[in-house]
C-alpha cells in the first residue's frame, strides 16, 4: 500500500524530518526501536531499599500535565510539530494518564462487536483507515535527568497507548508502537543531552491495531497509564523468570531462575549475579552466577536450586516470598532488584484442574479496566476497592477481558489471592471471519502482543492462565498462538475460546452455555441449540447464524479436556436470573473447572450536570452508530456500588455449604475450601419466628478441615419453638480481622426452615362493636361502608376505585389487575441488537394497559352475615378467564382474589394502584432487604424489614423494571403519623410487591436514571405472580421453565388489605 508522507520543514526550509503514515496501515510495522518485553523491575541502590518498596532512585515520574494539541487527519498536522523550536504555547494542557475523549476532546464511541466509522471492514481492504477522520493528540513536555544518572542508560516507560505511537526526544524519532495494553519502552540514551530535554509523544486514534482490538468496551485514545523514565547500569540485569516444579508432596520445590544480561558498551562484561529468598525476616539463598555478555548483546544464564517446605500459594492461602537480586561488574557497585514470588503449581490431570494438587474451582467473573470518570485511566484506590469487593463476595478467580491490566492490579491479586486468567489484547470480532484465520503474516503482529503480556506477568503467581485472544474466529494463527505460550511458559494452562480444537487450548471453552447445556457437556454428550432457550426455543438461525456453532458441542470436541466457561451468566442490567442454577451443576462435575461471569463493573461514564449526577452510555455522545446501553453489564455499578446480582454471586460462590435433612434441627455443613480449615470462622446462629429473633449463639470450636463434612446442631430446646412460621439463621464470620475484611464479616450464610406457619400471620381479629356494612349504590358506582371501612366499587368495570380507613384514604387511583412490567433489557430481546426497530414486535408489549381494554361481562355482590362479597368476571382476547373476587367484613378486612387463565404468557399476575406520596414507609416480612425475584432470590434471607421508598428503588443505568420483593408474607404502609394499611398474603405462597414514585410509562419512556421524574403519587404493586429476569445468553431472557408465567395455565393470587 502506497504510504502517505508529511514533510516537515525547518526554517531555512530544508527536510529536517518525515513522519510517515503508512505504517498506521501496515500489520507488520507494529513496533520500531521499541525494547523487548520485560518483567518490570527497577533497580536500587541498597538491598533494605528495594526489600522495603521504597522509591527507586532510578526512576522519575513523567505523570502530570503535559502540553497537548488535538488534531484531526494526521496529514495535515503542522510542519515541524516534533522539533523543539516549535511553538507550542497556545496548545492546552492534559493530564497525564488520561484518555483524551473524557478531557473533552473528541467523542468515546462504545461499540460491542463492530468498529468505528473511520476503520474500514471492507474485507479486500483491510487495513485501511480513513485519515481525514482520524484523530490525533500531541503530547509535548520537557526533562531534566538527574546528575546521579550520568553514565548510565535511560529509557522511557509509557504503560500504555491508544492505538499507536511515535515517540520523538529532542526532534528526533525514536520509536513507534502497537498494542496499546502492555508497555511501550525505549531507550532514550543516544538522544539525550545535557541540560533541559523535550520528548513528544503522537498518539493515533485509529490504526491497522484497532483491527486486532475491538473489544466489548468504549473506544478511547491517549496515554492512559503510567508513564515514567528509568535509568540502568550499561550492563545491566535485563530480565528474570522463575519456574518451579515441586515433588509428589510439594515439600520440595526445584526452581529454575532465568535470568537475561544487556551490555550497552563496546567491549566484554561479565556481570555477577546472586539471588535470595527472603520472608517474615529469614534470608535462603537460591545461588549465585557469572553471565558473560558481548559487546551491545544479551546473554542468558539459569540457577537451579531446591527449597525445602515452601509455604505454597494459593487463592485461599496467598503466601508470598521476596526474590532479592543483586548484580555488580567489576567496574560498578551493587544494583539491587527484587519481586513478590508464589510458590504454587498448575496441573490438568484426567481432565481436572489442580492447584498445588487440589482440584479447584474458578468462581469467576470477567472484569474490564474502567472507572467511570478517567476510563481506561484507573486510579490506583480503584484496583484496590474492586479486589477487595471481589474477596468479599467470594470471587477467587478473574479473567482480564479482554487484555491485560494495569501491572498493579496483578500485584493486587497477588497479595490478597485471586487467581487470574491473563488475556492477551487481541480481538477482531467484527471481521473474524476474515482475520486472522489462518493468515501467517498475521503471526508476528498477534503474537508479539502475546508474547510481551507473557514476558511482563509470568512472574505473578495469580497468573494461572495464559489466554491468548478472544472472539477472533479459528485458524492456524490462533493454533500458533498456543504454541508460542507453551514455548515462553510451559508452567502455565493456554485457553481459547472461539477455535475448539485442543492444538489452540488445554479447556474445552464455551461461552453461555446455560445450566442443562452445560451438564450435557460435562456429560460428554453432544449439544445442539435447541438445548438453549425455553420449551426448545432455539437462536434464530436466520439472524444469528454464528451462535449455532457457538451453541454447539460435539463429543470430540472435549478431548479430554477440563470444560470452563469463560463467559456466562450475561447480568445485563437487571438480570443474572437461576445463577445459582448455574453454579450448582459447577459443583457437581469436577471436569468443570469453573466460569467467568460477564462482568464486573458497568461501563457507563459519569457527568456533572449543574450538580446532577449523571450516568451516561453508548449514543449520549452523538457519536453516531453504538451498541447503547449494552455496556452495562456489570454486577456491580461503574462506580462500584453493588447492584441486587452481585448478593446473589456472593452466596453462590461461597465456599460453605449447609442444608438439613430429615434429622430433626441438625445442619449438615461442607467445607469447600481447598486449602483452609473453619478455624478462623466463628459460627454465628439465631432462631427467628416470624421475622422476630427468638434466640441466638455462637459455637467458637465448630471446625472443619478442607473438603470435609460435619454434622452440627444448636445448642437451643427446640420444644420451645412458638407457634408460627421458624427459621434458623448459620453465618460463618471471621473471628479476627484478615487483609480484605474487619472482624465479624460474614463469609457465608444459610436461612433453614424448621417451622411451618400453622396459623395466619398478622391476624386481625373482627371487633364485636363494628358496625354492619351499608350498601350505596351511587350512579355507576357501589359503596359499602362502615365505621372503620369504606369502599367504593365503578359498576362499569368492577374495579375497587376508593379505599378508606377510618375516614382517610388509602388509595388514589383504582385497584387494576396488572400483567406488564417495564421491560427489562433481557426482555427486549431482539431489540437489543436492532435499536432502529424499537420495542416493535417485543413480546409481551400486548400486555401493557390491558385493564384498560377488558370487557366486563358479569358484576354483582351479595351479603352474607358481616361479610359481603363482590365478583366481577372479564373477557380478554389475552385472557382464556378471568375473575376477581373480592371480600369485606366489618373489620375493614379486604380480600382480594384474582383467578386467571391467561392465552398468553405475562410479565406478571397481579394488582396495582397509586397510594399518596405521605405513604413512605414500607415495613415487610418477606425476603429482603434488597430486590429479588423468583429465579434471583436465595441470598435474600426472610425476616422483617423496613425502608422509605427512596431506599426501594434499585437505579439501573437504563431505567427498567426494578425493586420486586420476593416471598411476602405481609406489607405494612405507611405515613409518618403511622397511619396506612396492612397487605397480608392469604395464598400460602407468599406476594411480590414494589413501589415506585413513577409509573410504567415513565420507566418505558427514561433513558437514563435522571429523566425519571418524581410524581406525588406512587405505584404499588402487588403481585402474586411475577417472572424472572433470566439472563443465560446476552440480551435474552430464555427464562426456566419455573420461572415464567405459562399460557392456558390456571394462576390464582390471594391478599388481603386491612387497617393499621
Amino acid at each position: 500500500m502506497e504510504s502517505t508522507r508529511n514533510s516537515f520543514l525547518n526554517k531555512e526550509g530544508n527536510v529536517m524530518k518525515e513522519i510517515e503514515y503508512g505504517w498506521l496501515e501496515d500489520f507488520q510495522k507494529y513496533e520500531e526501536n521499541k525494547e523487548k518485553g520485560r518483567c518490570l523491575l527497577l533497580p536500587h541502590r541498597s538491598k533494605e531499599s528495594c526489600l522495603h518498596e521504597e522509591a527507586s532512585p532510578y526512576k522519575l515520574s513523567l505523570n502530570g500535565e503535559w502540553r497537548f494539541l488535538y488534531h484531526i487527519n494526521p496529514n495535515t498536522l503542522p510542519h515541524g510539530i516534533t522539533e523543539d523550536e516549535f511553538d507550542d504555547s497556545l496548545w492546552d494542557l492534559i493530564t497525564v494518564p488520561s484518555v483524551w475523549q473524557l478531557e473533552g476532546y473528541g467523542k468515546p464511541v462504545y461499540l460491542g462487536a463492530s468498529y468505528p466509522y473511520p476503520v474500514d471492514t471492507t474485507p479486500e481492504k483491510i487495513p485501511h483507515i480513513r485519515q481525514d477522520l482520524n484523530e490525533v493528540g500531541i503530547y509535548k513536555r520537557d526533562f531534566t535527568i538527574p546528575e546521579s544518572w550520568n553514565g548510565r542508560q535511560v529509557f522511557v516507560h509509557f504503560g500504555a497507548a491508544k492505538s499507536a505511537m511515535q515517540v520523538f526526544v529532542n526532534g528526533k524519532e525514536v520509536g513507534k508502537s502497537k498494542g496499546s495494553m502492555t508497555p511501550a519502552e525505549f531507550c532514550l540514551t543516544p538522544y539525550l543531552r545535557p541540560g533541559k530535554n523535550s520528548i513528544v509523544a503522537i498518539v493515533y486514534r485509529f490504526s491497522d491495531a484497532t483491527y486486532l482490538e475491538n473489544q466489548d468496551m468504549w473506544s478511547f485514545s491517549g496515554i492512559y497509564r503510567e508513564v515514567y523514565l528509568f535509568s540502568e547500569p550499561s550492563v545491566r540485569l535485563r530480565d528474570c523468570w522463575v519456574q518451579s516444579d515441586f515433588n509428589e508432596d510439594f515439600s520440595c520445590s526445584f526452581n529454575k531462575l532465568f535470568f537475561e544480561a544487556q551490555n550497552f558498551t563496546n567491549e566484554p562484561q561479565t556481570l555477577h549475579l546472586s539471588a535470595m529468598l527472603y520472608k517474615d525476616g529469614q534470608t535462603y539463598p537460591l545461588g549465585k552466577c557469572r553471565l558473560v555478555v558481548a559487546p551491545g548483546s544479551c546473554s542468558a544464564e539459569c540457577i537451579e536450586s531446591d527449597f525445602a517446605r515452601p509455604l505454597l500459594w494459593s487463592a485461599e492461602t496467598p503466601h508470598l516470598y521476596q526474590i532479592l537480586l543483586e548484580t555488580r561488574t567489576e567496574q560498578s557497585a551493587a544494583e539491587y532488584k527484587a519481586f513478590t514470588y508464589g510458590f504454587r503449581k498448575i496441573e490438568i490431570k484426567e481432565n481436572v484442574l489442580y492447584v498445588n494438587g487440589k482440584n479447584i474451582k474458578l468462581k469467576g467473573v470477567n472484569r474490564h479496566d474502567f472507572d467511570p470518570d478517567h476510563g481506561w485511566a484507573v486510579p490506583r484506590e480503584r484496583y484496590l476497592q474492586d479486589v477487595l469487593l471481589l474477596k468479599k463476595n467470594n470471587i477467587n478467580a478473574v479473567r482480564t477481558s479482554h487484555y491485560p491490566d494495569d501491572p498493579y492490579f496483578y500485584d493486587l491479586c497477588d497479595r490478597y489471592g485471586i487467581y487470574v486468567m491473563d488475556e492477551c489484547d487481541l480481538e477482531t470480532h467484527g471481521v473474524r471471519d476474515y482475520i486472522p484465520q489462518d493468515n501467517m503474516d498475521l503471526v508476528a503482529p498477534c503474537s508479539d502482543r502475546l508474547e510481551r503480556m507473557i514476558y511482563r506477568d509470568r512472574n505473578h503467581p495469580s497468573v494461572i492462565i495464559w489466554s491468548t485472544g478472544n472472539e477472533c474466529g479459528a485458524g492456524a494463527v490462533m493454533q500458533e498462538m498456543y504454541k508460542i505460550a507453551k514455548q515462553l511458559d510451559p508452567t502455565r494452562l493456554v485457553h481459547y475460546e472461539s477455535d475448539y480444537r485442543p492444538s489452540c487450548s488445554d479447556f474445552s471453552s464455551r461461552m453461555y452455555f446455560p445450566p442443562n447445556a452445560l451438564e450435557k457437556m460435562a456429560l460428554n454428550e453432544e449439544v445442539t441449540p435447541q438445548d438453549v432457550g425455553v420449551g426448545g426455543q432455539s437462536i434464530p438461525q436466520e439472524i444469528f447464524p454464528f451462535m449455532q456453532k457457538r451453541f454447539t458441542h460435539r463429543v470430540e470436541d472435549i478431548a479430554n479436556r477440563p470444560i470452563i466457561l469463560c463467559e456466562y451468566a450475561h447480568c445485563l442490567e437487571n438480570s443474572m436470573g437461576n445463577f445459582q442454577e448455574y453454579v450448582d451443576v459447577i459443583n457437581r462435575y469436577d471436569n468443570i473447572s469453573g466460569a467467568f461471569i460477564w462482568d464486573f463493573c458497568d461501563q457507563s461514564i459519569r457527568q456533572f450536570v449543574n450538580g446532577q449526577e449523571r450516568f451516561l452510555y453508548g449514543g449520549d455522545f452523538d457519536e453516531g452508530a453504538s451498541n447503547t446501553y449494552f455496556c452495562a453489564n456489570g454486577i456491580v455499578q461503574s462506580t462500584r456500588e453493588p447492584h441486587p446480582a452481585l448478593y446473589q454471586v456472593r452466596k453462590s460462590y461461597q465456599n460453605i455449604l449447609m442444608f438439613t435433612t430429615d434429622s430433626a434441627f441438625q445442619v449438615h455443613v461442607r467445607n469447600e475450601n481447598r486449602f483452609i480449615s473453619l478455624s478462623d470462622y466463628l459460627l454465628v446462629w439465631r432462631i427467628e419466628c416470624e421475622g422476630v429473633k427468638i434466640a441466638e449463639g455462637n459455637d467458637q470450636n465448630f471446625n472443619l478441615e478442607p473438603m470435609q463434612s460435619g454434622v452440627w446442631r444448636p445448642d437451643y430446646d427446640f420444644a420451645k419453638l412458638p407457634s408460627g412460621e421458624c427459621f434458623l439463621t448459620v453465618e460463618f464470620r471471621l473471628k479476627e480481622d484478615c487483609e480484605w475484611a474487619r472482624q465479624g464479616y460474614v463469609v457465608a450464610y444459610e436461612q433453614l426452615l424448621i417451622q411451618k406457619a400453622e396459623t395466619q400471620l398478622l391476624s386481625v381479629q373482627e371487633g364485636e362493636k363494628n358496625a354492619a356494612l351499608v350498601c350505596e349504590e351511587q350512579g355507576r358506582t357501589i359503596k359499602f361502608s362502615n365505621d372503620v371501612v369504606s369502599i367504593r366499587f365503578d359498576t362499569r368495570n368492577g374495579f375497587i376505585n376508593s379505599l378508606a380507613f377510618h375516614g382517610n384514604d388509602v388509595i388514589s387511583t383504582p385497584v387494576v389487575p396488572c400483567f406488564y412490567r417495564s421491560l427489562t433489557d433481557n426482555d427486549r430481546g431482539m431489540a437489543n441488537f436492532f435499536p432502529p426497530l424499537g420495542l416493535m414486535g417485543v413480546p409481551g408489549m400486548q400486555w401493557k394497559d390491558i385493564h384498560k381494554k377488558l370487557k366486563l361481562i358479569n358484576f354483582s355482590y351479595e351479603t352474607k352475615g358481616s361479610t359481603v362479597t363482590v365478583r366481577s368476571c372479564y373477557t380478554h382476547r389475552l385472557l382464556k378467564s378471568l375473575q376477581l373476587i373480592y371480600q369485606i367484613d366489618t373489620a375493614g378486612k379486604v380480600e382480594l382474589v384474582m383467578t386467571v387463565i391467561p392465552a398468553e404468557s405475562p410479565f406478571r399476575i397481579g394488582f396495582t394502584t397509586q397510594i399518596a406520596h405521605s405513604f413512605s414507609q414500607y415495613e415487610w416480612y418477606g425476603r429482603g432487604p434488597f430486590e429479588t425475584y423468583c429465579d434471583r432470590k436465595s441470598a435474600a434471607l426472610i425476616s422483617q424489614y423496613q425502608s422509605n421508598i427512596d431506599e426501594l428503588q434499585q437505579q439501573y443505568m437504563r431505567p427498567q423494571e426494578n425493586g420486586n420483593r420476593t416471598d411476602i408474607r405481609f406489607l405494612k404502609v405507611k405515613n409518618a403519623a403511622g397511619d396506612g394499611f396492612c397487605v397480608r398474603d392469604k395464598s400460602g405462597n407468599g406476594f411480590n410487591f414494589s413501589a415506585h414514585p413513577y409509573t410504567l410509562d415513565d420507566l418505558d419512556k427514561a433513558g437514563h436514571i435522571f429523566e425519571l421524574p418524581s410524581r406525588e403519587t406512587v405505584s404499588l404493586y402487588l403481585d402474586g405472580y411475577m417472572c424472572g429476569v433470566g439472563g443465560d445468553s446476552p440480551g435474552f431472557a430464555f427464562l426456566k421453565h419455573p420461572y415464567y408465567i405459562h399460557a392456558d395455565t390456571e394462576y390464582t393470587q390471594k391478599i388481603e388489605i386491612s387497617p393499621l
